[in-house]
């Protein structure tokens, strides 16, 4: 906005100030000529409304000063620049007074925004202070006062603020300061944290320090200032108590690394040119980005390859682990010989550094072992045993010769980023085809872990197709391939390449999908074979008023675990009926597909399951009484398996008769005799099904056993006979077939 557009000539200031400065802020103040003209006004004298144009240029003052930008050229708040710009004689000498103690208050609020050795301060508004204030030292007219209160804002000393800290704090000492008068009762540790204190206390003295390196000919140059003259000597002061400990070799790690960081050591040898000897700052720096290395690798290798450090290395592990208050001459001088054998075995080191995120690394290093005595010796020992097994796995990637078998010790998950370890030194083209193969490995090793529970697929769904009574005839060319990639697995495992393993992985994968998370229902199915055969095919099961009845007999049971199954287990057999038992599949891959949905995480059916298999089966059937159990085998087809696969159980001596009647006793006929009339001890055992004489008695003619059941008896009568002749050396149980 120019002046004429404003009109302040031709309008009474009187009537349209408010409108004018109203305008001139509402256009938004953003180039140092609309600056020019808005500086003006705080210097008109107004006659009427003086209270409100004092109120509404102090607002624009405080709206500009905390505003985002700064003339054309900058943005942000660019404090620094607007200080500078507002106090230069030719604008601030004019302005009244009361807005000029206004502006103080505003700088004083914010001058930690903009302190002498922040980051906002660049090459060009430095020259414009150091200008500005070389200039007011010549006029000797006053003007520097202003830029003396500035410099005293923005200065602040270390130890003028430590200075003023220890008042406030009312503190004895320097330990008791920087202990924040904790309580440390142990003179040593006194002594050691006092002396880390004070050196991070000089640490930030020389962060200060290097942080006012781009003021150097601005501090020289205005001495005659006295907060520029004690900045000054406080630098050199302290220049000169690093180039003593540098002359003393009590340079400390923790030194040595603040100045190698960031460009502090370039800006300590600008500032210190004339103080420091530069020669022995340049020897020190070499031994310690050298000794920094060394132990860096030698913590990191103790932390990534052993469950805790070697005794022998203790002393030197704790001197590291602290290391940053140690001296680098302390390392010279108490560790010599190991800080030699590090050095020898750097190379080493470094290499086992480089392969510390690598899973496949870490498994060759635990497979090797050393006799060395020397516990360096024997880390480089096992190192290279390790890398020797590396060394050979690149070079069978590299050939294309690694085989499924040389997999089985590296069951890892992520073979990309091994590829990168393995291959961290290969050009672009190598490390491409390096990461194409890693696909095939990664293929075969999916096939690898999961090798198992394919086998377990292949045998889970033989026993469900063989107890299944509606059998699959479909031939099932992708059931044949697997069938035979389960074979070539388990036969021809030494010969079988990377890539021909990676084939069967996608092969199974495409029939079947993950199965990953199913290993636990498929090892139900196989460990469980003849209760998963009675869940099928047993009649208590698959008819439903017997199996109504065997479950109320479990809700009433006074076995806890039953109860407790009472409602999971229609839950399972009505499942398997419906997933299973009532499917006809068309083929074995169907069947095998149908039995991996059983292990669906939502319904936690293969806990039930479990829960279910883990039941003894036979004191299960045992909850139906007696009379019950006529209908248990009342179907036909339970009579012809009775003829086929029934054993006659004969009980042993002691089961009949208990242990304390081993021996011969007085009246022995006539305590067995009702045993005898009933033939106790003789039962029929088919599936889970049990009956004893009675049971066979009535359902003899249905049995077509007649013949076995009387020639069982005759044996029984023997060997009751045989036993009360006082014979004691036959009384196991006999099992017929």
């Amino acid at each position: 906005i120019k002046k004429k557009q404003l009109n302040l000539d031709s309008q009474s200031l009187n009537d349209k100030v408010n409108e004018i400065t109203a305008k001139l802020l509402a256009k938004g103040i953003t180039t140092l000529q609309n600056l020019e003209v808005w500086i003006k006004l705080f210097n008109y004298d107004i006659k009427t409304n003086q209270n409100q144009w004092l109120h509404l240029l102090t607002n624009s003052l405080k709206e500009w000063w905390s505003s985002d930008s700064f003339g054309e050229k900058f943005t942000d708040k660019c404090y620094h620049r607007k200080v500078i710009w507002f106090l230069h004689p030719s604008r601030y000498n004019t302005i009244e007074e009361d807005f000029r103690k206004v502006f103080k208050e505003l700088v004083e609020l914010n001058a930690d925004r903009f302190h002498f050795d922040n980051k906002c301060w660049d090459e060009d508004s430095r020259n414009e202070l150091k200008n500005h204030v070389i200039e007011s030292l010549s006029k000797q007219d006053g003007s520097i006062n202003e830029w003396t209160w500035l410099l005293s804002l923005i200065i602040k000393i270390p130890s003028k603020q430590l200075s003023k800290q220890n008042k406030k704090h009312k503190c004895d000492s320097d330990a008791s300061f920087w202990t924040k008068n904790s309580v440390i009762s142990n003179e040593d540790e006194k002594e050691e944290k006092v002396s880390q204190n004070k050196e991070e206390l000089f640490k930030s003295e020389l962060e200060y320090c290097v942080a006012c390196v781009g003021w150097k000919e601005f501090l020289i140059e205005c001495q005659t200032i006295a907060i520029i003259d004690h900045l000054w000597k406080f630098i050199q002061k302290m220049l000169k108590t690093l180039g003593t400990i540098i002359k003393d070799d009590k340079l400390t790690f923790f030194l040595c690394d603040f100045l190698k960081k960031d460009e502090n050591e370039e800006r300590i040898r600008k500032l210190g040119e004339n103080v420091i000897g530069l020669s022995k700052l340049d020897l020190a720096m070499e031994k310690f980005v050298d000794y920094k290395k060394l132990t860096d690798n030698f913590m990191i290798v103790l932390r990534s390859y052993f469950e805790k450090s070697p005794m022998e290395l203790n002393t030197l592990y704790e001197f590291c682990r602290n290391l940053d208050h140690h001296y680098l001459s302390d390392f010279e001088t108490k560790f010599e010989k190991e800080k030699k054998l590090l050095g020898d075995s750097s190379k080493e080191f470094q290499l086992m550094v480089d392969r510390e995120k690598s899973e496949l690394f870490h498994i060759m290093w635990k497979r090797q072992t050393t006799h060395n005595s020397d516990p360096i010796s024997i880390i480089v020992s096992i190192f290279k045993q390790a890398d020797s097994d590396w060394g050979n796995l690149i070079s069978k990637i590299r050939n294309n010769t690694l085989q499924y078998i040389d997999l089985e010790p590296y069951k890892i998950t992520n073979w990309k980023l091994e590829m990168n370890i393995l291959f961290s030194d290969t050009k672009h083209q190598e490390k491409n085809t390096a990461q194409d193969y890693s696909q095939n490995i990664e293929n075969a090793l999916y096939f690898l872990e999961t090798e198992e529970h394919w086998k377990l697929l292949k045998k889970a769904t033989d026993i469900i197709q063989n107890i299944h009574q509606i059998k699959t005839t479909v031939d099932d060319k992708d059931w044949h391939n697997f069938v035979e990639i389960i074979d070539q697995s388990e036969k021809k495992k030494i010969q079988t390449s990377i890539k021909k393993a990676s084939g069967w992985y996608l092969k199974c994968k495409d029939y079947f999908g993950d199965i990953s998370d199913k290993k636990d229902m498929l090892e139900l199915i196989c460990n469980n074979k003849e209760k998963i055969q009675a869940l099928a095919n047993d009649e208590i099961f698959t008819n439903r008023q017997q199996f109504e009845l065997l479950t109320k007999r479990m809700d009433d049971s006074q076995n806890e675990k039953f109860r407790q199954l009472a409602g999971t287990l229609p839950e399972v057999n009505e499942k398997m009926k419906e997933r299973i038992w009532g499917i006809k599949f068309q083929s074995s891959c169907e069947l095998a597909k149908t039995i991996l949905t059983l292990s669906e995480q939502k319904s936690k059916f293969c806990d039930k399951l479990a829960k279910c298999l883990d039941m003894d089966f036979k004191e299960l059937l045992g909850l139906v009484e007696e009379g019950d159990q006529l209908s248990v085998v009342k179907g036909l087809g339970q009579f012809e398996r009775a003829g086929q696969t029934g054993k006659w159980v004969l009980d042993d001596y002691e089961t009949m008769f208990g242990l304390h009647q081993l021996n011969a006793f007085p009246n022995f006929s006539a305590k067995i005799k009702s045993k005898m009339d009933k033939y106790e001890g003789l039962i029929l055992q088919f599936g889970m099904t049990c009956l004893n004489c009675d049971l066979i008695e009535n359902t003899l003619d249905r049995l077509k056993l007649v013949l076995q059941y009387e020639i069982c008896k005759d044996i029984y009568a023997i060997r009751i006979d045989y036993w009360e002749r006082g014979k004691r050396d036959k009384k196991e149980k006999l099992i017929l077939q």
